[in-house]
């Protein structure tokens, strides 16, 4: 995405958040014209009859929060191995640099997806996993509802060989916060955050949920 990196590097410095670029990312999906080529390389969803649906192509974008424009895109099958959102997802994120902030929701919040983006230095801010539970009385504490706790590397997945799996460090090191998010016209949500920007004094509680805010 050439002209979408392009405008990137034009931004001025205040657009930045707290002198970081953000990277959000998204997915969705397209029906396209019921054609016998499409359905073979697009097939539709099972749950309609053959014939009364359209196929359907998923696809997941990376795009910059100061700008709006499109960094990356990976487009696949609606069905089938390694369709979902986050397998298609990690055919793009590398486009996240050094220092780069990767806002997603909590569906990026697995261990693997943060750790993967923290070894090269990208910063990770996603809602805490829902598999996960929290208890602000253990690990390194900040103060009140805030905490830096370790993860351990979890058994390798089946989609995962051998070798990637050893890539990976025994442990990452994630700062759990909980913010309240106020939005217009509906009541102030309670999210519990998960980010390695570990300095509680140059990126409050405040800062996180005015980025959840601007997502």
């Amino acid at each position: 995405m050439h002209t979408g990196n392009s405008i990137e590097d034009q931004v001025p410095d205040d657009w930045l958040w707290l002198g970081h670029r953000v990277v959000c990312v998204d997915g969705a999906t397209v029906t396209m014209a019921d054609a016998p080529e499409n359905q073979a390389e697009y097939p539709q969803s099972r749950t309609q009859a053959t014939g009364c649906g359209f196929p359907i192509m998923p696809f997941v974008v990376l795009f910059a929060l100061a700008t709006g424009v499109v960094l990356e895109t990976a487009m696949g099958k609606y069905r089938g191995k390694l369709t979902a959102e986050v397998s298609l997802s990690r055919e793009i994120d590398n486009s996240p640099e050094i220092d780069d902030v990767f806002l997603a929701d909590r569906a990026y919040a697995g261990w693997f997806e943060m750790a993967r983006l923290m070894q090269r230095g990208v910063h990770v801010v996603v809602p805490r996993h829902q598999q996960r539970k929290s208890d602000f009385r253990t690990g390194i504490r900040y103060g009140k509802d805030a905490h830096s706790i370790q993860f351990d590397r979890p058994e390798r997945p089946e989609w995962m060989s051998p070798e990637e799996h050893a890539r990976y460090p025994d442990f990452i090191v994630v700062r759990e916060v909980k913010i309240h998010v106020e939005i217009v016209r509906f009541r102030t949500k309670e999210i519990i955050v998960h980010t390695s920007l570990y300095d509680d004094i140059e990126y409050s509680k405040d800062d996180i949920a005015a980025l959840f805010r601007r997502r």
